[in-house]
Protein backbone atom coordinates (compact mmCIF):
# COMPACT_ATOMS: atom_id res chain seq x y z
CA UNK A 1 0.00 0.00 0.00
CA UNK A 2 2.84 2.62 0.35
CA UNK A 3 3.52 2.82 -3.18
CA UNK A 4 -0.01 3.62 -3.58
CA UNK A 5 0.21 6.09 -0.68
CA UNK A 6 3.36 8.07 -2.21
CA UNK A 7 1.14 8.31 -5.97
CA UNK A 8 -1.76 9.94 -4.12
CA UNK A 9 0.38 12.14 -2.39
CA UNK A 10 1.99 13.27 -4.91
CA UNK A 11 -1.57 14.04 -6.68
CA UNK A 12 -1.97 17.39 -5.92
CA UNK A 13 1.43 18.60 -7.36
CA UNK A 14 0.21 16.76 -10.71
CA UNK A 15 -3.28 17.98 -10.36
CA UNK A 16 -3.49 22.07 -9.92
CA UNK A 17 -6.79 22.99 -7.45
CA UNK A 18 -7.08 19.11 -5.98
CA UNK A 19 -5.92 18.97 -2.31
CA UNK A 20 -6.08 15.72 -0.13
CA UNK A 21 -8.93 16.81 2.30
CA UNK A 22 -8.48 12.73 4.42
CA UNK A 23 -5.02 10.72 4.63
CA UNK A 24 -5.93 7.17 3.93
CA UNK A 25 -7.53 5.21 6.19
CA UNK A 26 -7.35 1.47 6.89
CA UNK A 27 -10.76 -0.49 6.91
CA UNK A 28 -11.73 -4.26 6.48
CA UNK A 29 -8.34 -5.64 8.03
CA UNK A 30 -6.34 -3.47 6.76
CA UNK A 31 -7.15 -4.47 2.71
CA UNK A 32 -9.17 -1.49 2.07
CA UNK A 33 -8.08 2.28 2.28
CA UNK A 34 -10.39 5.46 1.93
CA UNK A 35 -9.23 9.04 1.68
CA UNK A 36 -10.91 12.15 0.26
CA UNK A 37 -9.96 15.01 -2.63
CA UNK A 38 -11.47 18.30 -2.94
CA UNK A 39 -11.53 21.48 -5.46
CA UNK A 40 -13.15 24.31 -6.38
CA UNK A 41 -15.97 23.86 -8.84
CA UNK A 42 -16.46 26.65 -11.13
CA UNK A 43 -19.87 24.78 -12.39
CA UNK A 44 -21.47 24.60 -8.61
CA UNK A 45 -18.95 27.75 -7.12
CA UNK A 46 -18.06 25.60 -4.25
CA UNK A 47 -15.62 22.93 -2.78
CA UNK A 48 -16.48 19.29 -4.00
CA UNK A 49 -15.10 16.22 -2.93
CA UNK A 50 -13.56 13.16 -4.75
CA UNK A 51 -13.89 9.91 -2.49
CA UNK A 52 -11.44 7.89 -3.48
CA UNK A 53 -11.63 3.41 -2.29
CA UNK A 54 -8.66 1.26 -2.72
CA UNK A 55 -8.88 -2.18 -2.76
CA UNK A 56 -6.06 -4.79 -2.18
CA UNK A 57 -6.78 -7.79 -3.38
CA UNK A 58 -4.20 -10.87 -2.24
CA UNK A 59 -4.04 -15.02 -2.81
CA UNK A 60 -5.36 -16.40 -0.10
CA UNK A 61 -2.57 -19.51 1.36
CA UNK A 62 -5.85 -21.27 2.76
CA UNK A 63 -5.68 -25.08 2.48
CA UNK A 64 -7.52 -26.18 -0.31
CA UNK A 65 -10.43 -28.69 0.81
CA UNK A 66 -9.83 -32.03 -2.13
CA UNK A 67 -12.17 -33.94 0.00
CA UNK A 68 -14.45 -36.14 -2.40
CA UNK A 69 -17.64 -34.70 -1.73
CA UNK A 70 -16.81 -31.40 -2.31
CA UNK A 71 -15.26 -32.00 -5.54
CA UNK A 72 -18.54 -33.56 -6.14
CA UNK A 73 -20.80 -30.83 -5.26
CA UNK A 74 -18.36 -28.47 -6.89
CA UNK A 75 -19.01 -30.99 -10.39
CA UNK A 76 -22.36 -30.64 -9.65
CA UNK A 77 -22.67 -27.02 -9.84
CA UNK A 78 -20.61 -26.35 -12.61
CA UNK A 79 -21.54 -29.33 -14.95
CA UNK A 80 -24.38 -26.91 -16.41
CA UNK A 81 -22.06 -24.21 -17.35
CA UNK A 82 -19.39 -26.44 -18.61
CA UNK A 83 -19.65 -27.23 -22.68
CA UNK A 84 -17.42 -29.93 -24.22
CA UNK A 85 -14.19 -28.58 -25.49
CA UNK A 86 -13.97 -31.78 -28.11
CA UNK A 87 -16.69 -33.74 -30.12
CA UNK A 88 -16.51 -36.90 -31.04
CA UNK A 89 -15.90 -35.84 -34.90
CA UNK A 90 -12.51 -34.85 -33.80
CA UNK A 91 -11.48 -38.54 -32.90
CA UNK A 92 -12.74 -39.80 -36.23
CA UNK A 93 -9.21 -39.50 -37.84
CA UNK A 94 -7.41 -41.39 -34.84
Amino acid sequence: MVPVKRMFEKLPTAVPGVTISEAFRGHNASRQYISCLEYHSVLVEKTEKIKVEIGIREPHNDPIDLAEGRKQELNRQLEGQLRPVLRPSDFVAF
